[in-house]
């Protein structure tokens, strides 16, 4: 939004700068959005967008050095180390191995094993599907979001302006799913590497309902009308809510089934859940103050869940053996 109204005023432009800058501190797939904002802007202005591109990269890259206190000592090899790490999944062997390289970061691993529609995708020669990441967008979002979704979609199609917001939030959903979906990508992870796509998803719901609602506009009640739609909207949000109190690292929407239909179509989630039956038996046959190891589970997850008194006060958690 920020790069948009950059477009034409200075301020904003620097404001989208600092903005990527904290975003690629953040997570390195921020660079990939730079992907659609080039697409976008060579439309209007070849040489225009060139400049801004370079200007947050330049912009980035400082934010990026100077926001990382581990790169100050040695830099040179922490960078190439940084680099490798988050490149060579995709270019580099696992036989591999960096020299004069910060240890810090190794190499990852070129396969992690997903599970995904019942198949277990463990190795180069049977990679997940290209449509892992768009059954993740569909499965996770609730049925009346991704309705809304698509009907924003039809009228942004219907009314198209390439310069126009709308177009350039298009380019981004439609460009980042498409690059997640290349073969050489890595896909693993569930929703992980797809959150710079899920801000564009309730903008496009919002706008959805707009235009549906606009279509009314001379009604005398259009303003209760909207009122009375933005809150009926909070029913079936707040309902889901309720419903995955006990779940907090998994939702599937009714359309697949909830979790149990989820599970059965071969859909996991990326952390492992935490059943309600699980907690009641831990509760109820775990001595007093008794130490329960955990295994592939986020420790905040469970400890979050035992402040609010769900799991019993008294328990201990530990993520070692020896303990």
């Amino acid at each position: 939004y920020c790069f948009y109204l950059g477009w034409t005023r200075k301020k904003w432009f620097l404001a989208s700068a600092l903005l990527f800058g904290l975003a690629h501190l953040t997570k390195f797939n921020a660079l990939f959005t730079l992907l659609p904002l080039l697409l976008w802007g060579l439309r209007l202005h070849f040489f225009k967008i060139l400049h801004q591109i370079l200007i947050l990269l330049l912009v980035s890259g400082i934010l990026f050095f100077l926001g990382w206190p581990w790169l100050y000592h040695s830099p040179i090899p922490k960078i190439q180390s940084y680099l490798h790490n988050k490149t060579g999944r995709i270019l580099l062997k696992d036989s591999e191995t960096p020299r004069n390289f910060s240890q810090d970061l190794l190499k990852p691993p070129s396969v992690i094993p997903v599970y995904y529609l019942g198949k277990l995708y463990k190795d180069k020669t049977s990679p997940v599907p290209w449509h892992y990441p768009w059954m993740n967008i569909l499965s996770s979002l609730p049925l009346w979001l991704i309705l809304l979704c698509f009907s924003g979609i039809y009228y942004w199609i219907r009314r198209f302006k390439w310069n126009s917001f709308e177009t350039l939030s298009g380019i981004n959903l439609v460009t980042l799913l498409c690059l997640y979906s290349l073969p050489f990508i890595p896909r693993y992870g569930g929703i992980r590497f797809l959150l710079p796509v899920y801000p564009l998803l309730p903008f496009f719901a919002a706008y959805g309902i707009n235009s549906l609602l606009t279509l009314r506009k001379n009604n005398p009640y259009h303003y209760r009308l909207r009122l009375f739609t933005s809150l009926l909207i909070l029913v079936p949000l707040l309902s889901n809510l309720w419903d995955y109190r006990f779940y907090p690292s998994a939702y599937f929407n009714s359309f697949f089934g909830g979790i149990k239909g989820a599970y059965q179509k071969g859909l996991t989630a990326e952390n492992p859940l935490i059943p309600r039956e699980a907690l009641t038996y831990i509760n109820q046959n775990l001595s007093s103050n008794a130490r329960l190891l955990i295994r592939s589970m986020d420790p905040f997850v469970l400890q979050l869940i035992k402040t609010l008194g769900i799991l019993r006060a008294d328990i201990v958690l530990t993520d070692s053996v020896q303990d």
